[in-house]
């Protein structure tokens, strides 16, 4: 992950004729229930370079799950477009493209690129069931975020923060132990 995120910040940089930071901090992994709660981080990913105004659309930018989402390659597939159904609990995977591609236009055209960083910082999101599970595995207490509105299903679970505002040792996740979620 460090290696393909420095060739992207050092070839953006470069085309761009700029210096700095590119990304905003270090890779973080996060636990995703399958189905609603991972169509919502696929939609959260692809939109990243649309949020931090690189590019207008997620198609524009080359390396986006997007493009391999919508128009996929005859040859040399990156994503298994059977898997990504079954994971985004949708029984008919070529219906899967035509959906996300809505999706992120809904998304683009609401405006809906505010960063969550649910994403970003919490260990696992999903059901209320899924972040129990996920407690339990990794003997973890840790503090549950509770969903934002009566509707959602939406929950997560973060690391509690030690003394003095330092994070405690980083989770290190087995994939593993969440396949039979």
């Amino acid at each position: 992950m460090q290696l393909v995120a420095g060739r992207t910040a050092f070839e953006y940089n470069r085309r761009k004729k700029r210096k700095g930071s590119f990304w905003e901090k270090r890779y973080h992994a996060t636990a995703v229930q399958k189905d609603d709660h991972f169509i919502r981080c696929s939609l959260y990913i692809d939109l990243n370079m649309v949020r931090a105004k690189i590019v207008d659309h997620p198609k524009k930018w080359k390396h986006s799950g997007y493009n391999e989402i919508v128009s996929p390659k005859q040859r040399y597939r990156l994503i298994d477009h059977k898997e990504l159904s079954r994971l985004a609990a949708m029984e008919e995977d070529s219906t899967f493209s035509k959906h996300y591609q809505g999706w992120i236009e809904n998304a683009l055209k609401k405006g809906n690129l505010s960063r969550d960083e649910i994403w970003t910082k919490d260990v696992a999101v999903g059901s209320d069931s899924f972040i129990e599970k996920v407690r339990k595995r990794l003997g973890f207490v840790g503090t549950k975020n509770v969903p934002r509105s009566k509707s959602s299903q939406m929950h997560s679970v973060q690391e509690e923060t030690s003394l003095y505002g330092l994070k405690n040792e980083a989770i290190e996740l087995e994939w593993e132990i969440f396949t039979d979620m």
